[in-house]
């Protein structure tokens, strides 16, 4: 979500920094896009926004899938898959790992 500073500087209201918007040159790079969903108007300054603009159009193509938490031998892990890249994170409870697998769903900064 977009937010206007005093002196009129756009910011991102997730991770603040400057708000900047893919171009259609960049929607049209493989090197300059997120992935290979971003179109043109969508931030570039964090996944939760992205995951944002994204949800507000019906779609969350690329953001985060296969969302899950399992049981491990020394805890939970939750893995999930970010654009191209495959990530993970342990926790010490089911429930921390469950917090977390929500927070991610709801589109928040991992």
């Amino acid at each position: 979500m977009k937010i206007m500073r005093h002196d009129q500087t756009a910011l991102c209201s997730y991770c603040r920094l400057p708000w900047e918007e893919l171009t259609p040159v960049a929607a049209a790079d493989p090197e300059l896009r997120f992935d290979e969903y971003s179109v043109e108007g969508e931030p570039v300054c964090c996944t939760a926004a992205v995951a944002e603009f994204r949800s507000e159009r019906g779609t969350t193509a690329g953001i985060r899938k296969s969302v899950k938490a399992e049981q491990t031998d020394l805890g939970w892990r939750v893995r999930w898959q970010e654009g191209r890249l495959l990530r993970a994170r342990s926790f010490g409870t089911q429930q921390g790992a469950d917090k977390f697998v929500q927070y991610l769903r709801q589109g928040g900064v991992a």
